[in-house]
């Protein structure tokens, strides 16, 4: 039936019989609802977003979704609630071990008609790897880096994964994106370029993998294109008699290379005379006094 009307008809002790108006039409659902579910195979860490292609439902919404799964050659499927919205079915994977699973989904409209549940001979709508291992992520700086120069950095990653690279200037807050790529397992060479006016940061790498599982390493960046700078961390006005100070420098690598002889002034104020704090150091970028 395509659809029912709705009449009520009362009859009376004294043969009178009253009818009410009529209304409807009533769509008939008698058909469950069925998922079709696009691409794969999927992965995920702990929680599963699988996309749906096509859904078909009749005359009633959709009430529920079902996500029957079983390790990858088993026979037996094993429902797991799941929730669909927006186009793509979302699954919790807690309790289920990392290995590859096959997936069915189906389906139950509001009226109650529900997709019958797989059998032992059903073909799987999808596969699923649970994969809850990070991948391992090596980030090698190639020096020197020098402003308008593209600089250059090897990654090495034990898994295929999205990666991002990023640096971040001292005395900024933020990061700023200098390139994101997805890439294969093993080693690959990339080039980088940061904004003109760069004078040193951390540069941040960061690996996703198709679960979702992340690493995260970091290199010290500087622009070579001077020969010497000093920098410290600590605020001059907080520096107070005693206390440790911990300075960084660098020097340009050509420079480094001819074994320079280091030495440490301090200079109390404008127009004071310096005074040494060490000579003769070793090209370790580093040093540290008391006040």
């Amino acid at each position: 039936l395509a659809g029912l009307n709705l009449r009520i008809l009362v009859s009376l002790p004294g043969g009178t019989t009253l009818a009410s108006n009529t209304i409807g039409p009533y769509a008939v659902a008698a058909e469950p609802p069925a998922l079709v579910i696009g691409g794969g195979p999927f992965f995920a860490s702990h929680v599963a977003v699988i996309p749906v292609a096509e859904l078909h439902t009749g005359p009633a919404e959709l009430a529920r979704v079902v996500m029957y799964v079983r390790p990858k050659g088993r026979t037996a499927w094993t429902p797991r609630e799941a929730r669909y919205a927006a186009g793509a079915v979302t699954m919790t994977t807690a309790g289920l071990p990392e290995e590859t699973y096959d997936l069915y989904a189906a389906a139950e409209d509001l009226c109650g008609n529900a997709a019958p549940a797989p059998h032992a001979d059903s073909e799987p709508h999808a596969a699923l790897t649970v994969d809850r291992t990070p991948p391992r992520a090596k980030l090698k700086l190639n020096p020197p880096y020098y402003e308008g120069i593209a600089g250059t950095i090897d990654v090495t990653l034990s898994s295929p994964a999205r990666v991002s690279l990023t640096v971040r200037e001292n005395g900024d807050a933020s990061d700023h994106i200098l390139l994101e790529r997805d890439l294969p397992e093993g080693s690959a060479a990339l080039s980088f370029r940061p904004a003109p006016g760069f004078r040193s940061g951390m540069l941040s790498l960061k690996a996703e993998d198709g679960a979702g599982n992340r690493a995260q390493t970091a290199a010290y960046l500087v622009n070579a294109g001077e020969a010497l700078r000093i920098e410290s961390p600590v605020d001059q006005a907080q520096l107070v008699p005693g206390a440790a100070v911990s300075v960084k420098w660098w020097i340009r690598q050509g420079l480094l290379d001819e074994r320079p002889v280091v030495d440490v002034w301090w200079l109390p104020g404008p127009g004071a005379v310096r005074e040494s704090i060490a000579r003769d150091l070793p090209p370790d970028r580093a040093f540290s006094w008391q006040v």
